[in-house]
């Protein structure tokens, strides 16, 4: 299962996902009827971080300035990364066992 899920929408297009603020990120909590195709197709599942816009990782972000992004993102193309923190952990503890870096 892969940790990291890389969501690319159109300009305009909607990301078709109900996020939740968790512990200062925002958390896929559902999907939106007939508007999730593309994220259901991208592999972004409940419980899954939004992590990024188009590279740019949030990390350490406050929520107004992560909403000022994606509002400021919605009118052109772009990617959204996904993180899934459950399968992250689960990559960077077989990587210290075998000794090499997750990926």
């Amino acid at each position: 299962m892969a940790a990291e899920v890389q969501l690319r929408l159109p300009a305009n297009a909607p990301v078709g996902v109900t996020f939740e603020l968790q512990d200062g990120c925002l958390v896929a909590v559902s999907f939106v009827p007939k508007e999730s195709a593309a994220a259901k197709a991208a592999g972004v599942r409940p419980g899954m971080r939004l992590a990024g816009i188009d590279r740019q990782y949030m990390e350490g972000w406050t929520f107004q300035r992560i909403v000022t992004a994606m509002k400021a993102a919605a009118f052109r193309d772009r990617t959204l990364i996904f993180v899934d923190p459950a399968a992250a952990a689960a990559e960077a503890a077989a990587a210290q066992m075998t000794g090499r870096a997750p990926p």
